[in-house]
């Protein structure tokens, strides 16, 4: 297995009303098993995927484990924006990572 990166995500279930920390794993940055918050800036400078200048990224993003109930989603997308990353959602289907080059999408160099 090769390695990646984590970003922590908070996530109310809708079924239990419980807030949930869930760990998604990407490839993007510096990939060597370090875990991010959101808004933080990602390291590079070792085994890098990706480029640091680039403004605008899409990574795919997937779930650490099984999700503990049904209504937290496997898939993600995470955003970053100047190096730091920005937001993470539940998978859209905007985005097709499958065909991709990568694991990443460039929107804005």
């Amino acid at each position: 297995m090769s390695a990646f990166n984590s970003v922590i995500v908070p996530w109310k279930s809708s079924i239990t009303s419980k807030e949930y920390k869930l760990k998604v794993q990407f490839k993007y940055g510096d990939v060597w098993q370090s875990v991010y918050q959101i808004g933080e800036t990602l390291r590079w400078g070792g085994n890098d995927i990706g480029h640091p200048r680039t403004r605008r990224v899409v990574v795919d993003g997937c779930l650490e484990g099984e999700p503990a109930i049904p209504d937290i989603p496997e898939d993600f997308e995470i955003y970053i924006v100047e190096n730091k990353i920005d937001r993470v959602i539940p998978a859209t289907g905007d985005y097709n990572f499958v065909d991709a080059d990568d694991t990443f999408i460039v929107l804005e160099e």
